[in-house]
């Protein structure tokens, strides 16, 4: 749960980045817990904890004013609970063309990536009270494209922006079906550098959530809520985290998602000692 918290006014969806500058962010989420999301959305408690930690890497550039270049990877995670594992979560590359840009900005964005299917492995499975047959796997090897429209607006003299995408999702892996996906996301920058925002996620698979994977991955459905706080301390480095949870899940951890992080923004080229173009 997921690509997340990329909650600044630079990687906000709808806005493209100027040419030649970059946005990056690094970051670890903590996930763990003892409850999950059935089937039908009612949540147990089972008998197996679990614990799933991993390291997340985002980034975008400007080529152009009105195309940005982007890149997402879950490079190395690590799930517990009767067993252990480690393994190699999504990894995709995208592109992001601005379509009107001004007081109103929108664009259009495309994504493709997969899992490798590294640690696809069940570290946990058995049965709740009620019967219910549950597993837990971390990753689960797929081919993914993404596509979404985004919307973005700023106001407050800059200071606030809000931001509006929806969008689809294919799978190759014939178990996990078509979804829709949409994010709500906004915040506002006070002085000194505080940035506090928030973000709902929005995940629908096409058709019935069956299995139980307690750790999300596969066929799930879910709509998330994530508060983050960033601290730009300076122009180019922040630091950041956030709180992330479930209003309603099929197939997913009943516990809160935990990051941490640090991001950095500007011109390579500039910061290097060179001109910007």
């Amino acid at each position: 749960m997921l690509l997340l918290s990329l909650i600044t006014a630079a990687s906000a969806g709808g806005w493209t980045q100027p040419q030649g500058d970059v946005y990056a962010k690094a970051w670890v989420r903590s996930l763990v817990g003892a409850n999950a999301f059935l089937a039908d959305g009612a949540i147990e408690e089972l008998p197996d904890g679990y614990v799933d930690e991993s390291l997340n890497l985002y980034a975008e550039g400007g080529l152009t004013d009105k195309w940005t270049l982007l890149g997402f990877a879950t490079p190395v995670g690590y799930a517990s609970a009767t067993e252990s594992t480690v393994y190699v979560g999504n990894i995709a590359l995208g592109v992001r063309r601005a379509l009107l840009t001004g007081a109103f900005n929108l664009a259009a964005e495309v994504r493709v990536g997969g899992a490798p299917g590294v640690g696809e492995t069940s570290v946990a499975d058995g049965t709740t009270d009620a019967g219910i047959a549950y597993v837990m796997i971390p990753t689960v090897r797929t081919f993914r494209t993404d596509a979404e429209l985004q919307a973005g607006v700023g106001f407050g003299q800059g200071r606030g922006w809000f931001q509006a995408s929806a969008g689809a999702a294919w799978h190759s892996r014939s178990t996990i079906d078509p979804a829709i996906l949409g994010q709500l996301k906004g915040g506002w920058t006070f002085k000194r550098g505080l940035q506090p925002s928030l973000q709902i996620d929005v995940w629908m698979p096409v058709g019935a959530v069956d299995a139980v994977n307690v750790l999300g991955a596969g066929q799930t459905r879910y709509v998330g809520i994530t508060p983050e706080l960033s601290w730009w301390w300076s122009e180019h480095w922040s630091v950041n985290a956030s709180f992330g949870s479930a209003l309603m899940a099929q197939s997913n951890a009943a516990a809160p998602a935990v990051t941490a992080g640090v991001a950095w923004r500007g011109h390579p080229r500039a910061e290097a000692g060179g001109e910007a173009p």
